[in-house]
């Protein structure tokens, strides 16, 4: 099974999509942070981050984690969703 993680990164002022920004993908659980993934941004901000069943599994065994984003121009930090918005990882999302 594959998962992906999807979005877009915008302007705050102008809500234009904003092109090139790296994008990286962390899941936590507990104490714990890991590295799911990061890519750059499309011409209209879009990304995708795909990762598989297996490294999914190799990083968290059988426990959820909330997932975040940073958002990076070279090595500065624009934008995390670290403190305010998580994505829980479910059970159901990740058995068939």
């Amino acid at each position: 099974m594959r998962y992906e993680i999807k979005g877009k990164v915008i302007d705050q002022k102008t809500r234009a999509g904003v092109e090139g920004v790296r994008v990286e993908a962390w899941g936590t659980d507990l104490d714990i942070e890991d590295d799911l993934g990061y890519t750059a941004t499309l011409y209209d901000g879009s990304f995708a981050i795909p990762f598989d069943e297996e490294t999914f599994r190799d990083l968290f065994r059988d426990r959820y984690p909330d997932i975040y984003l940073d958002v990076y121009c070279g090595d500065e930090l624009l934008a995390s969703t670290e403190e305010y918005t998580h994505w829980r990882m479910e059970a159901s999302a990740t058995t068939q």
